[in-house]
């Protein structure tokens, strides 16, 4: 399976924008890919963080929200390892629609995600633990808000 593509998130309390690479604004749009590729030419996609479009990519930025996740049984602990040079140890999880992800924890400090692969092969990588972000939106003229994506494609 190839790429699926890439995106980069931002995301406030209520509020997203993502913005995706080309690959990615035609998966996400499915068949009207071509459609949406147009409409997004380097733009960020906006609107609410709970959005169907932007929901579960702007949940990834709820650090404490992902902690809050508990096991039902079928998650077990892998191998340690090192993960970009840091002590972590690999957990398999399992969600409730029976799709898998590894995720790697920090053995060394507070237990952090440093990375996540999915069954799909999506990889997500942490990083700047502690470090302080000041989330500035795009600008006005470099959005495209997704009413607009919907109305365009029909997604």
């Amino acid at each position: 399976m190839g790429s699926k593509g890439t995106y980069d998130i931002v995301s406030t309390s209520g509020h997203a924008w993502l913005k995706p690479d080309a690959t990615f604004r035609k998966t996400i749009a499915g068949p009207k890919g071509d459609v949406a590729a147009e409409l997004f030419k380097g733009r960020w996609l906006t609107g609410p963080a709970d959005d169907q479009n932007l929901k579960s990519s702007s949940s990834l930025c709820d650090i404490a929200g992902m902690g809050a996740q508990t096991a039902d049984g079928s998650d077990t602990k892998g191998d340690r390892t090192t993960e970009n040079g840091k002590p972590a140890l690999v957990l398999h999880v399992t969600d409730g629609d029976g799709s898998k992800t590894d995720v790697w924890v920090s053995a060394q400090g507070k237990p952090y995600p440093l990375k996540s692969v999915s069954d799909d092969r999506s990889t997500i990588i942490f990083t700047d633990y502690g470090v302080p972000v000041a989330v500035t939106p795009p600008p006005a003229d470099s959005v495209v808000d997704t009413a607009k994506l919907k109305q365009a494609t029909g997604a």
